[in-house]
């Protein structure tokens, strides 16, 4: 296995916090294969060494559509199988179950998934089992990371021909980038003043359409805010999924998308069981269907969780997020209780956070359209929930993810009733915003049928 080090240094602006150690890569190995009935499986995957702190990042590229996976997994010294988190994820729009904008790739998908800190009850190879909706080709790569969390604190996607995809990177950080291609197509990793070291270049099975998997990484000792990262193909193709993220020292403040569920039956109760959670603040937002009826709690685990913001309501569909601090399980139910009567079915989206303050900084909420502004700290985290009725989502998200055109963490749940669709983002701000905007834009809906939430937390001293 490879290893990327990095220097040590202390809290500032260009120096790692707090003496701790800076995030440290371990480039695994590649695999390809096919999915049959639904799924792959490789066997014996590179994790790298098994430790308390270290953290297995598996990167997915897809040809046949460019379906996203619908869940990426990696069996345990138990020989169970542990749904990862997924950190970012880009395909064509049809691959996103009911279809929806989350697309940036005209004939492939790419994502990178990780499991939560605290791996070591996993081996230093173990299988992974990757799901789709069809059977897809596609091609694996792993990575180790130590020293982090299993969120990420900056990402980015791309599928022009010369994409830019910058990237604010703390000091002790790591970059990993994911693209893949097809039909032999070729191109280059690219950075500022540090590039990406290319790990796995032209990764692909045995046919022509296979996916090409091209994967790089890099540490960054200094501090490097709006990094430019490019992935220049080699001929005038634009069919490449590209995707970039950010790891912080773990004494940062990061997030990662743990789980998301649906729910299409009526009910006044919702369980959502073995939900993927993790070491940290857990994060439910949480939709319901347009019956009129309150979110009136969440549990995680049996853990009553405290209101982050106020419920939101429009057109009879609630929206809430609510958080449970101090989590400790690595699974769990999720509960979601509506008042009196039945909600019109239920989504969530779930995300553990770390290294933040217990108590939200700043909160907002819009039914009017989906745009609100609000106030984050300095090296603080925002995490946007939306609602759009008629079965749309996001075109553009803005304040969020910069510049992205959803599909970094923009997810969605559609299930048999294409109205219900809940969509997130987030973002990390190296420098305080006062009063910023936050939009999730969708030319085709209307200011009746749409709504925002928003809220924001301090990094934990």
């Amino acid at each position: 296995m490879l290893v990327f080090p990095s220097s040590i240094g202390f809290f500032g602006d260009t120096t790692a916090s707090g003496g701790a150690s800076n995030v440290t890569v371990e480039l695994g190995d590649s695999y390809t294969g096919s999915a049959s009935s639904n799924t792959l499986t490789v066997s014996n995957v590179d994790l790298g060494t098994a430790a308390t702190d270290r953290v297995s990042v598996i990167g997915v590229a897809v040809n046949d559509g460019g379906q996203i996976p619908l869940k990426v997994e990696i069996k345990n010294s138990s020989s169970a199988f542990v749904q990862c988190g997924v950190i970012i994820e880009t395909g064509t729009s049809s691959s996103f179950h009911a279809g929806g904008p989350f697309a940036a790739a005209t004939g492939h998908a790419c994502g990178l998934y990780s499991l939560p800190t605290g791996s070591a009850t996993f081996g230093d190879n173990a299988d992974v089992k990757v799901t789709f909706e069809g059977n897809p080709r596609l091609a694996i790569v792993s990575y180790a990371l130590y020293n982090t969390n299993a969120g990420h604190i900056d990402k980015f996607f791309h599928n022009a021909s010369t994409a830019s995809m910058p990237q604010d990177i703390p000091a002790g950080g790591a970059v990993i980038g994911l693209c893949a291609g097809g039909e032999s197509q070729t191109g280059t990793w690219a950075g500022d003043s540090v590039a990406l070291t290319e790990d796995k270049d032209n990764i692909a099975g045995s046919g022509p359409v296979d996916p090409f998997l091209y994967s790089a990484s890099n540490t960054y000792a200094a501090q490097s805010l709006a990094h430019d990262i490019t992935f220049e193909p080699a001929s005038a193709h634009d069919d490449f999924a590209r995707t970039v993220v950010t790891f912080a020292p773990n004494t940062r403040i990061s997030r990662v998308l743990t789980d998301r569920r649906f729910s299409g039956s009526d009910a006044n109760s919702y369980t959502f069981s073995d939900c993927m959670l993790g070491t940290g603040k857990i994060i439910v937002a949480a939709l319901t269907g347009n019956e009129t009826k309150d979110i009136t709690g969440v549990t995680v685990d049996g853990n009553s969780c405290g209101s982050a913001l106020t419920t939101n309501e429009q057109g009879g569909t609630y929206m809430a997020m609510f958080q449970h601090n101090g989590n400790t399980s690595a699974t769990g139910d999720i509960v979601v209780q509506m008042s009196s009567g039945n909600a019109g079915r239920c989504g969530i989206l779930v995300y553990l956070v770390n290294n933040a303050e217990d108590s939200a900084t700043a909160t907002a909420n819009s039914t009017s359209n989906a745009q609100t502004t609000i106030d984050v700290p300095e090296g603080g985290l925002l995490i946007a929930v939306g609602h759009f009725g008629n079965g749309t989502t996001p075109d553009t998200i803005t304040g969020v993810d910069p510049d992205a055109v959803v599909g970094t963490e923009a997810v969605y749940y559609g299930g048999s009733n294409p109205e219900q669709l809940l969509s997130g983002a987030s973002r990390w701000y190296p420098s305080a915003s006062s009063g910023g905007a936050v939009e999730f834009s969708n030319s085709a809906a209307t200011t009746q049928d749409v709504a925002i939430s928003a809220v924001s937390f301090a990094e934990s001293a």
